[in-house]
């Protein structure tokens, strides 16, 4: 069976916060949402990050809005387990090191629906009718999961789930300012 992990950010450890920018360096608006729908950017223009409170550099930054910086040593580490489920989009910022924004291509419809403890928005909702305002409890089904090593779970795209093989391999490599919460999978206790 393969094991799944919710990726967060690690709180214990005090450290930089980052935000991605309302325009882009030509003046156009950013659309901070489409780093997480699940679709491949064409062209896509480097994205203009600002330091929001300065301390310790970590490789893993979610920022508001879902948006996912990185390192680009863990995208490198993300890439080389699971090349055709992310794009890498270079990051602008005034900052050492070199960091991109993770777009997560792979969106699956395996949330176990059963299981889950899920909190529904109404069916008159204007963007999300019946779709979940809230997951106090994420069950995976297995099968609808296999072979995805990172990804955001259909109709749940604020989360980051990776597969054990990821976990271990960001781990091999100390990977910093992340933590990964076991999620259950269906059929398991």
């Amino acid at each position: 069976m393969t094991m799944y992990y919710e990726m967060v950010m690690k709180v214990d450890d005090p450290c930089w916060s980052i935000q991605v920018q309302d325009h882009f360096p030509d003046g156009s608006e950013i659309d901070v949402w489409a780093y997480m729908r699940c679709e491949m950017l064409e062209a896509p223009q480097p994205v203009p990050l600002e330091v929001q409170r300065d301390g310790p550099q970590v490789d893993f930054n979610p920022t508001a809005f879902s948006a996912i910086v990185v390192s680009s040593r863990m995208a490198d580490i993300i890439e080389s387990v699971s090349p055709n489920e992310i794009q890498r989009i270079p990051a602008l910022i005034d900052a050492p090191g070199d960091w991109e924004v993770l777009n997560i291509l792979s969106c699956v419809d395996c949330i176990d629906r059963e299981r889950s403890i899920i909190q529904y928005c109404e069916p008159d909702h204007p963007t999300r009718p019946n779709k979940p305002r809230a997951i106090h409890r994420l069950v995976l089904d297995e099968a609808k999961a296999e072979g995805h090593h990172i990804f955001h779970p259909k109709d749940w795209e604020v989360a980051e789930i990776v597969s054990e093989e990821v976990k271990m391999a960001l781990d091999a490599c100390n990977i910093t300012g992340v933590e990964y919460w076991p999620i259950e999978i269906s059929g398991s206790f």
